[in-house]
């Protein structure tokens, strides 16, 4: 095997370290050749923005497409020569250095070329001759001195106009920092919006706080402030335009209507840049639903009745009512009445009240957002119960004046206690009778009494009426009385004269019907003559033939009734 002489080694050595030092130069060159680099990307970024003021889509852009410029830019003059100066990847080969060196040294001529390609033949061929060759040229190549081929006045000129550039940049954003400094600004941080400095800026209700409650409208009240005094200004909320009234210098007005959720809204400076507001919408209180059962007193026999939302109501007195309220939004809700006030903080609550008399009442309900409160009036009549009524009728028969029918008729509000009968003689009671009725709310009755068994004298007076008492469970049963009706017994002569005018009465009956009689016995003896005399009956012979049936059906109906009179009368005498 072939040793090396030392003339080759220090060879090798010296091409290694006019490599690193190349590298180095490189690194130091692409430092200066990237510091200009940005800087004048910065300068473009800042001159398009300055100009244009993108939007920040294309601030983001001009940010991204730049930092991605300069990454490209960093790798090639900076990474790559550090990469290749530790020797990770594609270092400088011994032979690029020589002809490298050729260029810088030309008294170097071609000879370290010569001898780099015969120490790669001598590894494939070892003779004297080569080796001898080679130990010469490298001799003679290891006159010069390598690394000062490579100095850092080369850089002179790169860095006095970095250094220059860096000044001259530094010093315009110290002098000019309101020009310098925003764009860039803007083009950092492009996903924020900024305002763009104009004539005029926005201050909206001086300030406060965009608060509205729910379905309120709210009133937007626009101050520009700066030198211009616009005309007009833009409004924009949910993708359409408004257009505020101007009301004095630099002063607009608009009022949205029933605001009933939170939005934002934008305007439209001189600039054309959108200038964005936040309204929050307060919660209303709000009651959703007013539910009232009414329990009727029992005594009423009336089923449960149920109401919603119903601001007034009638009811009978003693009645309970449960209330089920629903709110929304609230922190207190309060059911206000004459004699009691009810309070709760949850939204859906239920009480009992049993009102004493009719009264207004009042249900507000209010949150911890506002100082609104909301309030619903109502009004709960109470009904008495009413006194019952009472008609009665009075029938009597003329043959019997001591006997009396009665038919009447009673109502109530909601039912009946009882129902009497009364006789007075002399303002004491000398006969009662509970009477029975049908009917609850409405009822009917008839009733017959015989006076005789009151073993009545000739000129007493009796006063008879009914009583009728209600079922109220409340105040107690009331008591209403019918017409009073009176009795008066007469003296016996006045009884044998109206027996005398009765029986007066029925013989001239008699004597009238016995007239009829003849009458008919007559008409009846020519009718039959007639009719033998003829071979078939006319219509006249029809017609005298239906009247004369008439005539002996009513001859029979007044005798049957004159007898049916006799047979009483002898009946009442046995």
């Amino acid at each position: 095997m072939y040793l090396k002489k030392d003339s080759f080694l220090t060879l090798s050595s010296e091409l290694d370290l006019f490599i690193n030092k190349y590298y180095k130069h490189e690194l130091v060159r692409g430092v200066l050749l990237s510091s200009v680099f940005l800087v004048f990307l910065l300068a473009g970024a800042w001159f398009l923005e300055f100009l244009f003021r993108f939007s920040s889509f294309g601030r983001g852009v001009l940010l991204f497409g730049g930092a991605l410029f300069a990454l490209i830019y960093v790798s090639k003059l900076i990474i790559s020569p550090l990469i290749k100066l530790f020797g990770l990847h594609g270092r400088m080969s011994h032979e690029e250095a020589s002809i490298l060196l050729s260029k810088k040294i030309p008294e170097i001529g071609d000879q370290l070329v010569n001898v780099i390609g015969l120490e790669r033949q001598l590894e494939k061929t070892e003779t004297d001759l080569l080796k001898a060759s080679i130990e010469r040229k490298a001799l003679n190549s290891l006159r010069f001195n390598f690394r000062n081929s490579i100095s850092i006045t080369d850089q002179k000129k790169m860095l006095y106009g970095f250094l220059v550039l860096f000044l001259f940049s530094g010093a315009c954003s110290f002098i000019y920092p309101d020009s310098i400094i925003p764009p860039l600004r803007r083009v950092v941080f492009f996903q924020k919006n900024f305002e763009k400095p104009n004539p005029f800026e926005f201050k909206i209700n001086n300030g406060d706080p965009l608060l509205v409650l729910e379905n309120e409208p709210l009133e937007i009240n626009i101050k520009t402030i700066g030198k211009t005094d616009p005309e007009q200004v833009f409004l924009y909320s949910k993708k359409k335009r408004f257009f505020p009234e101007k009301t004095g210098s630099k002063s607009f007005r608009y009022i949205f209507n029933s605001v009933n959720k939170s939005f934002v809204f934008n305007l439209l400076d001189g600039n054309r840049d959108t200038v964005n507001y936040n309204v929050k919408v307060l919660p209303r209180p709000r009651m959703l639903k007013e539910k009232k059962i009414v329990r009727y007193p029992s005594y009423t026999q009336i089923a449960n009745d149920t109401f919603y939302d119903l601001n007034r109501i009638i009811v009978p007195q003693g009645s309970t009512i449960d209330w089920e309220i629903n709110c929304k939004s609230i922190s207190l809700c309060s059911a206000v009445f004459e004699d009691s006030v009810i309070r709760s903080k949850n939204e859906r609550f239920g009480f009992t009240y049993s009102p004493k008399k009719s009264q207004d009442y009042k249900i507000f309900v209010q949150n911890n957002f506002s100082d609104f409160k909301d309030s619903i009036s109502y009004f709960i009549e109470l009904n008495k119960d009413g006194f019952p009524t009472i008609v009665v009728d009075e029938v009597f028969d003329s043959n019997r004046v001591n006997k009396r029918l009665f038919v009447g008729n009673i109502s109530d509000d909601y039912g009946f206690h009882s129902l009497k009968f009364f006789c007075l003689k002399n303002d004491s009671v000398i006969y009662s009778e509970v009477l029975n009725y049908s009917g609850t709310t409405m009822a009917v009755f008839n009733f017959e009494y015989d006076f005789e068994g009151l073993s009545l004298q000739s000129g007493d007076l009796v006063r008879y009426f009914f009583a009728v008492k209600d079922n109220d469970g409340i105040n107690g049963p009331k008591e209403i009385l019918s017409k009073s009706m009176f009795l008066k017994v007469p003296s016996k002569e006045r009884q044998k004269e109206i027996r005398k005018i009765k029986s007066l009465a029925n013989n001239q009956s008699f004597s009238s019907l016995q007239k009829k009689l003849q009458n008919f016995n007559s008409e009846l003896e020519d009718m039959k003559t007639s009719m033998l005399n003829k071979r078939s009956l006319s219509w006249e012979d029809k017609s005298s033939l239906e009247s004369f049936l008439k005539k002996q059906k009513e001859i029979q109906t007044n005798l049957k009734m004159n007898f049916q009179k006799i047979k009483k009368k002898k009946i009442k005498k046995f």
